[in-house]
């Protein structure tokens, strides 16, 4: 502090001494009472702030212990789906199995149909065949005449 801010009049009562006596006193108190409420101030930030940590770490496990047990519906409920999943491949695959052996059926019910109507058509064929040679055979029997 400077002596220029002490009103004269009380320069004049206390002397040039006593006013720079005075404004160290005033100097060091204003030392010592800031050091004093930063102290105070800082203790009262780190309560403050250990209050704020306590409280950030509470939440975090609660936040924790939520998502834990969302975890756990998840995979219950995964669990769930897997075994419906696997219930309607068993259903479709049995379907499937039951649908193959009736177009197996199927198909050999056309298998032996067709392979009728093929010896129906070979055999009609062949008689055919018998028929125009025989007529043939008779054509050139009658042209080669009977005596001859």
């Amino acid at each position: 502090m400077d002596s220029s801010n002490v009103p004269v009049a009380l320069q004049e009562q206390l002397g040039a001494q006593a006013t720079a006596g005075l404004l160290r006193l005033f100097e060091v108190e204003r030392t010592e009472w800031t050091q004093d409420v930063i102290g105070r101030s800082v203790e009262r930030f780190e309560q403050r702030l250990v209050g704020e940590l306590a409280g950030v770490r509470t939440e975090m496990a609660r936040g924790e212990a939520r998502l834990r047990e969302e975890i756990a519906s998840v995979r219950v409920e995964m669990a769930r789906g897997e075994a419906r999943l696997h219930g309607e491949i068993s259903q479709t695959r049995a379907m499937l199995r039951e649908e193959m052996a009736q177009q197996g059926t199927l198909i050999r019910q056309e298998i032996a149909t067709n392979r009728f109507e093929l010896l129906k058509w070979s055999f009609l064929f062949w008689v055919g065949q018998v028929i125009a040679v025989v007529g043939l055979v008779g054509v050139m029997l009658r042209a080669i005449g009977p005596g001859r």
